[in-house]
């Protein structure tokens, strides 16, 4: 484990960094690395992606390094890169798992389309064809009144006790 710069020589090694010592940021990276790590692990639960965010912080924290003006602890505000790094990252798809569950999803609209379809084939045809022209053909109540002879009424009591035997025979 790497011993930690801290106290007096935390700032001496901070400074030299910022002056661009590449021994000094090395030794920044080096002490406080596994923290890091560490803190990237805890927020992606792993490996690769709290590599991945862990480089990606350092690459952050050295670049913006003449911005920590010491008002905190040096780890606080790195421990703050972090976070924000990992917050502002694009989260990693997760392809395999994405297209299994767009491919289950897909097969379970198609059966229940397949359910719906067969329960509706199912009603008494004075049901099935105030539906069909309802949520199928997308007619208002008064062009289905006008298309099946019937009045208003006679279509909304058809519909809605056409949907109950549908919503019935789902169950």
């Amino acid at each position: 484990m790497a011993i930690r710069v801290s106290g007096p020589d935390e700032a001496a090694w901070l400074e030299l960094a910022r002056a661009g010592d590449r021994a000094a940021v090395e030794r920044l990276v080096e002490c406080y690395q596994d923290s890091i790590y560490s803190i990237a692990m805890t927020f992606t639960r792993n490996h690769h992606q709290a590599e991945d965010l862990a480089q990606e912080a350092w690459i952050r924290a050295l670049k913006g390094l003449s911005g920590f003006r010491g008002e905190s602890r040096f780890t606080t505000w790195l421990y703050r890169v972090v976070m924000n790094t990992f917050l502002n990252a694009p989260r990693p798809r997760e392809t395999a798992y994405e297209e299994s569950a767009v491919e289950r999803d897909e097969l379970g609209r198609r059966e229940t389309g397949l359910m719906v379809q067969q329960a509706v084939r199912a009603l008494p045809d004075e049901f099935r064809s105030v539906i069909a022209l309802r949520f199928i053909a997308d007619l208002s109540y008064a062009e289905i009144a006008a298309a099946l002879q019937i009045p208003l009424g006679t279509v909304q009591s058809r519909l809605s006790r056409g949907l109950e035997r549908l919503a019935a025979e789902l169950r």
